[in-house]
């Protein structure tokens, strides 16, 4: 019996111990959890406190591959979409970001219900031309954002966060994405101080280039996307107190045609003598397509053939007359090729002020 009390007595304090340790783990980690600071409301606060936010730190951005754009992000981001063709325009052009499933069906950025920030500085449109290599964190804010971001943040808004360059000590980042279908992509970083504790630098870059897979009639490739990205950053810290940041980046995109075709509901009318049932009341519709599209097998064309809606126009058309650039309207681009050619710069400069318990941006 007493044999038994001992080893009773022995379990129960081990038990103990074992419980205390596991509090004080919790303890370790509600506490380390606290420590995450974030921005996204104007001001400095915990993630606990902060409603309905994803937040990613630079060690967390560097483990798993959210550097390569926003689609990224969202892919790690519950209730975020990062869409490259928004409100259904072919390619790159209108990006979209999309919170919890809401949208819109119109094709202006302009009324879009989610936006990207830079640093709090408002981006349009050009989602997929930013290089995220200088990134410190990503905050994605979820819910109504208008009386922090201002307009189209209905849905939401994700603030990119970039990193101060060090003003102790130089360091590098490469990275080099290959693949055989020709989908390519490589970003570089360096950074270090000019005047060491009080002015550095960064630089960063980044090359993206993808090879189109599908062809037009006209035997033009379609899908091409190019992308070439410079960052330049200048922190100067005069006093402990105040630093200043100038931030200047450029972009350019050339894109192709993008792979889309349109089928047209003329040829392949299967509507007509059918009723159907809409919110004015019962109609018959003709010259529409009904229920399935036709593949490219079935389907009629006026030329025979699968027309991609943007397609190269053949030089051969141009000495043809049939698009004189000497009928267009004086002063405007000539017309050769269809796809886009976008050039961005940004220029942002950010003061930040601290004290004791406050951080004033």
């Amino acid at each position: 019996m007493k044999l038994s009390k001992h080893i009773l007595c022995s379990v129960l304090a081990v038990t103990v111990a074992l419980t205390q340790t596991a509090e004080l783990h919790a303890q370790e980690a509600t506490a380390a959890l606290e420590e995450i600071t974030v921005t996204a409301r104007k001001r400095d606060e915990t993630l606990l406190k902060s409603p309905s936010q994803s937040r990613r730190s630079r060690r967390r951005t560097q483990s798993r591959p959210v550097r390569r754009g926003l689609d990224d992000v969202a892919a790690l981001t519950a209730g975020f979409q990062f869409f490259n063709q928004g409100n259904q325009v072919p390619g790159r052009y209108n990006t979209q970001l999309q919170f919890r499933g809401l949208t819109t069906a119109q094709f202006s950025p302009s009324f879009a219900t989610g936006a990207l920030f830079i640093d709090g500085i408002y981006v349009l449109n050009g989602g997929t031309s930013i290089s995220l290599m200088d990134l410190e964190r990503v905050e994605v804010i979820k819910g109504p954002q208008a009386a922090y971001f201002g307009r189209n943040t209905f849905g939401g808004a994700v603030n990119l966060i970039t990193r101060d360059p060090d003003l102790t000590e130089f360091s590098g980042d490469a990275q080099v994405s290959l693949s055989g279908r020709q989908n390519n992509d490589f970003s570089v970083f360096v950074e270090g101080p000019l005047v060491e504790d009080r002015l550095s630098f960064s630089l960063s870059g980044r090359l993206y280039d993808k090879r189109g897979q599908w062809s037009a009639t006209d035997g033009g490739r379609l899908g091409d996307e190019e992308t070439r990205t410079v960052n330049g950053v200048l922190l100067w810290q005069p006093i402990d107190t105040l630093s200043l940041k100038l931030r200047y980046a450029y972009s350019e995109d050339r894109d192709g045609p993008a792979a889309q075709g349109f089928i047209s509901g003329i040829l392949n009318d299967n509507c007509t003598g059918l009723t159907i049932d809409t919110i004015q009341g019962p109609r018959q519709p003709r010259r529409y397509v009904c229920g399935p599209v036709p593949d490219i097998d079935s389907a009629r064309v006026f030329t025979g053939q699968i027309v991609s809606s943007n397609t190269i126009i053949p030089d051969s058309v141009i000495a043809a007359g049939q698009l004189d650039p000497a009928t267009l309207v004086a002063g405007a681009p000539q017309v050769t090729e269809v796809g886009m050619k976008r050039n961005t710069e940004r220029l942002s400069l950010a003061a930040t002020t601290r004290s004791a318990n406050t951080t004033w941006r």
